[in-house]
């Protein structure tokens, strides 16, 4: 179930390492396109030199391209990635909630959950899963959970189904950027605002400054991201809503988040 979350924030781990090389790469592609050409010339006949000129061209945009990113750090890359992270993470709470809404004991408990307006008439003709996304969207509403600041906008969903818990300040603060870089990105065309910098008064951009996703700022987010996929299986198994997992399983998400948060106090 939220075994999602982990295996795509690992996948896209995968993908930037993947990427970065390419990108690193590219910027001697150039260089080994003309060596190429003189070989050819000099050992198996004259090319086309319109068609090498396209393809010098084409080489030339992707080294261009390829310096600018790996001397800045890889700040497009990165913005690109940042939009994945929370959109995985978000999936993941919405899914977690979902699996506790099935739980008809979940009725039984927090009173905001019990005070959700339901038309009966509608409800009833709905499909069991259909009922689910209806509770969820109530409940989002409800919670004002996309409003809130930083991990708030998760746990705003997950404590009134019981799966709510305590976030490390250091987990914390890296969510808050996290999300504010995401904001950034998507509503402001990576232009920072007030909200930023007013949620993110640490950051050394000013009102008005272009975001600049660096590898040190990445690794933070990743990791925090990563953490609170770990957490998320810790709470759900608590919660008997993971079929067959073990007790050494629960133990290797704890230690994995441990380490997550770890690498984030190292981390300057």
């Amino acid at each position: 179930m939220s075994t999602f979350a982990l295996k795509e924030l690992l996948r896209l781990k995968q993908f930037e390492n993947v990427f970065k090389t390419a990108l690193a790469e590219g910027s001697g592609r150039v260089e080994l396109a003309t060596e190429l050409h003189r070989y050819r010339r000099k050992h198996k006949g004259s090319q086309d030199e319109g068609t090498f000129e396209d393809q010098k061209k084409a080489l030339e945009e992707l080294a261009t391209l390829g310096q600018d990113e790996v001397s800045r750090e890889f700040p497009y890359l990165h913005s690109l990635l940042v939009v994945r992270v929370c959109s995985i993470l978000e999936a993941a709470v919405d899914e977690c909630t979902t699996a506790a809404l099935s739980i008809s004991a979940i009725w039984e408990q927090p009173e905001i959950i019990r005070t959700i307006p339901i038309p009966l008439i509608d409800y009833t003709n709905l499909s069991e899963h259909d009922r689910v996304e209806y509770l969820l969207d109530e409940l989002t509403k409800r919670t004002k959970a996309t409003h809130q600041v930083g991990p708030g906008r998760f746990e705003a969903l997950l404590t009134p189904v019981g799966l709510g818990g305590a976030v490390p300040d250091v987990v914390r603060r890296v969510f808050v950027e996290l999300i504010e870089c995401r904001n950034v990105i998507v509503h402001r065309y990576g232009k920072v605002d007030r909200q930023f910098k007013d949620r993110v008064s640490w950051s050394a951009e000013k009102v008005g400054d272009h975001l600049e996703i660096g590898n040190t700022r990445y690794n933070k987010f990743i990791a925090g991201a990563l953490w609170y996929g770990g957490e998320l299986m810790v709470r759900m198994s608590k919660k008997n809503l993971i079929v067959d997992i073990s007790v050494d399983e629960i133990a290797g998400f704890l230690k994995f988040k441990d380490k997550q948060e770890q690498l984030l106090i190292n981390m300057p």
